[in-house]
C-alpha cells in the first residue's frame, strides 16, 4: 500500500525541487524506516491516531515550507496532481485552502456488496467543499494558517479535517475546491473495514457533542437511516441495482452503529482504528 502511494508520488509532473515527500508513521511495530531514501523523508509518530501523526508533520516542518499538501496511505494521487494544486496556490495565494476531487475505483470488474456500498457513497469532496470542508486524502492547508490557528485536534480519532476547515474559515481561511486535482482511493472490499469507519465515526460524533447537539446526533443516530438512502438512491452516476445494494448494507450498518452510540453515553471504549 505504502510502495504505490510513493511511487505515485515520485512519479508527479511537478518539478521535484518544488516538493519533499514526508511518511510519518504511528503505526506500532511498523518499520517504515526502509522507505527513507533520497526522495522520501520517513518521520515517526509515538501517538496512535491520524491526525495526532499529521500534527507531527506540521511541528517538524513549519517552518521549512509554505504549504502543506496531504493524502493517505491506501490513496494514488494521478501524476498531474501537484501540478494542479502548485497552480491554485500561486492563483489563490496563501491565505485559502484547497481540496481535490477524490475517485472511489473498483479493485475489479465485479465488486462485491460491501465494495459496491464503497463505490456509491464515495467521498464528495465537492459536496464536502460547499460546507466549508475537505478530508485529508486530499487537502492543502498553508503553514500560516497552522501558525494561526494551530493543527488538527489529535485527540480526535474521525472528524478531525472537518473540524481543522471549519476553524479555518472562522479564521479567514476560505476552502477552494479543485475539480482537476485528483487522487483515486481505492474501495473498501471487506464488509469489515466498512463497519469499522462508520463506528469509529458514529462514536466519536456522539462522544465529542454536548447538550443540544448531542441530543440531535443521538436521535438522528437511532432513527433508520433514511437520508442517508435517499442520498446512496440519487447518486444517478451509479447503477440502479447498486444503489439498491448499497442501501441495504447502509442499513446494515445502522445496525451495527448502535451499540457504539450507547458506549459513547456511557464513555466506554470507543471504536479507534
Amino acid at each position: 500500500m505504502v510502495e504505490e502511494l510513493l511511487d505515485c508520488l515520485m512519479r508527479q509532473t511537478l518539478p521535484k525541487d518544488y516538493s519533499r515527500i514526508v511518511l510519518v508513521n504511528n503505526e506500532a511495530g511498523f518499520d517504515a524506516s526502509r522507505y527513507a531514501n533520497r526522495q522520501v523523508e520517513v518521520i515517526d509518530c509515538g501517538t496512535p491516531g491520524a491526525y495526532a501523526a499529521r500534527n507531527r508533520g506540521i511541528e517538524h516542518f513549519i517552518d521549512d515550507t509554505q504549504w502543506f499538501v496531504f493524502t493517505d496511505a491506501d490513496c494514488r494521487p494521478e501524476p498531474d496532481w501537484l501540478v494542479h494544486l502548485w497552480d491554485a496556490m500561486q492563483s489563490h495565494g496563501r491565505h485559502c485552502l484547497l481540496s481535490g476531487h477524490i475517485e472511489m475505483v473498483a479493485s475489479s470488474a465485479k465488486p462485491g456488496w460491501a465494495e459496491i456500498h464503497d463505490l456509491v457513497k464515495g467521498i464528495p469532496q465537492k459536496e464536502y467543499a460547499a460546507k466549508g470542508f475537505g478530508a485529508t486524502a486530499n487537502l492543502a492547508v498553508p503553514a500560516d494558517a497552522f501558525r494561526d490557528m494551530g493543527g488538527f485536534d489529535a485527540s480526535a480519532f474521525s472528524g478531525g479535517d472537518r473540524l481543522l476547515c471549519l476553524k479555518a474559515g472562522r479564521h479567514g481561511y476560505p476552502l477552494h475546491y479543485l475539480s482537476k486535482a485528483c487522487v483515486k482511493h481505492p474501495a473498501r472490499t471487506r464488509y469489515a473495514e466498512i463497519s469499522t469507519k462508520a463506528r469509529r465515526i458514529r462514536g466519536a460524533q456522539v462522544a465529542r457533542s454536548r447538550g443540544l447537539e448531542r441530543l440531535t446526533r443521538v436521535m438522528y443516530s437511532l432513527s433508520p437511516p433514511v437520508l442517508p438512502v435517499v442520498r446512496l438512491s440519487r447518486k444517478r452516476n451509479q447503477p440502479i441495482a447498486h444503489r439498491i445494494i448499497a442501501s441495504l448494507v447502509q442499513c446494515r450498518i445502522w445496525l451495527d452503529e448502535i451499540p457504539e452510540v450507547f458506549r459513547a453515553l456511557r464513555g466506554g471504549g470507543l471504536e479507534r482504528r
